[in-house]
């Protein structure tokens, strides 16, 4: 069945090759027959017109019907991610208001129960409650940033601009957080306003590991990689890094069930960046902690 299949839909390789065998034998055998049917040379050269026009017709037909067939594969393809995509946005919708509205719900009664409750034991295992739909609010809110989002990769964006912004906006909302950058006047990657959304992922990645009560220092640099053609927006902080549980299922292109929820805002940060034709690169930092760079083509790179 694969054999019958790959001689009805070739690919470009075999359909190649098919052709260049099917031509030079088509010549040669066409070229022997007119020569000896042929008795003038008038008669040689009609016959060698009407024999190139059969080639070129029949060389048509088989390009049209091979590209009448990617055609409709392309066809069914766009229709199946025309229903995923409306999947998603299902999905998106049932986690916005179904799953968050009734985690909100209970965690709201956990609460009150909890406000009554007087054995310790009890009060610990409410409290997992509360916590546990917690988390999953979080990770239902970080999912349905996807549907949120507006992305365009047809146009440019200085990306030294949008850490600027991130980095005023930390500030005000971790007061207890210090963050350092060292920016060029411009540094202009193909994206949007989107990618800022992948800078503040990055952050919070490296804050969300340990606690941020006592102080935490946060420090971004972007630099222009000429060698590759890219602008590298590097993120540090002094926490105790990303653990590798969380990495290896980006690393290695699936999720586990260990680690699906924590890993929630990583997968969308390489999301992000593979949008716009970029990169998540994460380094072990010494002496302790994680690097996180987004590799974003420059607007010049081809």
């Amino acid at each position: 069945m694969v054999r019958l299949r790959s001689l009805t839909d070739p690919s470009p390789r075999l359909a190649t090759a098919a052709y260049l065998l099917i031509g030079g034998v088509w010549l040669l055998a066409s070229d022997a027959i007119v020569y000896a049917v042929a008795p003038t040379q008038v008669v040689v050269t009609a016959l060698q017109a009407m024999k190139g026009w059969l080639f070129v017709g029949g060389s048509a037909a088989v390009i049209y019907t091979l590209g009448r067939r990617r055609e409709r594969r392309l066809e069914r393809s766009n229709a199946r991610l025309r229903e995923t995509a409306q999947q998603l946005q299902v999905l998106g919708r049932v986690f916005r208001h179904n799953v968050r509205n009734d985690m909100t719900v209970i965690k709201g009664y956990t609460e009150l129960v909890r406000e009554h409750v007087t054995d310790t034991a009890d009060e610990d295992r409410l409290r997992t409650v509360a916590a546990t739909a917690d988390d999953l609010i979080e990770t239902s809110e970080r999912l349905c940033v996807v549907n949120d989002l507006d992305i365009s990769t047809d146009t440019t964006v200085d990306v030294a601009s949008l850490v600027r912004q991130e980095r005023e906006r930390l500030r005000e909302t971790n007061p207890t957080v210090t963050v350092d950058t060292s920016l060029p006047d411009h540094a202009v990657v193909r994206g949007d306003d989107v990618i800022r959304r992948a800078i503040r992922a990055a952050v919070e990645c490296l804050l969300e590991q340990g606690s941020t009560a006592t102080g935490r220092h946060v420090s971004i640099t972007v630099e222009q990689a000429d060698a590759d053609d890219e602008v590298v927006v590097a993120i540090t902080d002094d926490g105790p890094g990303i653990p590798e549980n969380d990495l290896e299922p980006v690393r290695c292109g699936e999720e586990t069930d260990l680690v699906h929820a924590s890993g929630v805002r990583i997968w969308l940060l390489e999301w992000l960046c593979k949008v716009y034709g970029g990169r998540v690169v994460f380094a072990d930092e010494q002496p302790g902690g994680t690097v996180v760079s987004l590799r974003l083509p420059a607007a010049s790179a081809g």
